[in-house]
């Protein structure tokens, strides 16, 4: 079923050919509705397309465009970098939804973080400090331990990224 034929051809033709516009960009976009859903509900997993995770994605791209826009506006000289930002946050973010390599990204990293709150509440597994990361902060070896640490440091930047469902830009 399409909404295209409802618009009669009469009247203000700007109009018209807005409105047109937006009935074909709806018509697009329920025809796309379809397989996903029936993806969706076909699948007994949902793990890989939670609410949860929809979310995280939603998050990350959002965080990212707002950075991008934010240096953008630095190293430009814009004034007001958060107005800018604000002013043209969502058209990025947009963009980023269309972009199958940042999706996918967000993706490994939002379920990494979801299988990490996982083990951390049926096994009690440290989401940053993990047994094996222990062990090697402990040896004695000081270039491994000091690797270690350095491994430390990064998996508490990307917890705590996580936590706050955003995408540090560097």
């Amino acid at each position: 079923m399409t909404l295209w034929n409802a618009v009669p051809d009469t009247g203000d033709k700007d109009r018209v050919a807005a409105l047109r516009d937006g009935l074909a960009r709806g018509n697009a976009i329920l025809a796309r509705v379809g397989p996903i859903l029936t993806h969706l509900l076909a699948t007994p997993d949902t793990s890989l397309f939670s609410d949860e995770l929809v979310a995280r994605i939603r998050g990350m791209c959002h965080d990212l465009a707002w950075q991008v826009l934010r240096a953008q506006a630095e190293a430009t000289g814009e004034a007001g970098r958060e107005a800018f930002a604000d002013r043209n946050g969502e058209a990025l973010a947009e963009h980023f939804f269309s972009s199958p390599l940042i999706l996918s990204h967000c993706h490994a990293l939002a379920l990494e973080w979801q299988l990490s709150a996982r083990l951390e509440a049926q096994y009690g597994l440290d989401p940053v400090l993990s047994p094996l990361l222990q062990q090697l902060i402990a040896t004695a070896d000081t270039s491994q331990s000091s690797a270690a640490m350095a491994a430390l440091a990064a998996q508490s930047r990307f917890a705590k990224s996580q936590r706050r469902m955003e995408l540090p830009l560097s």
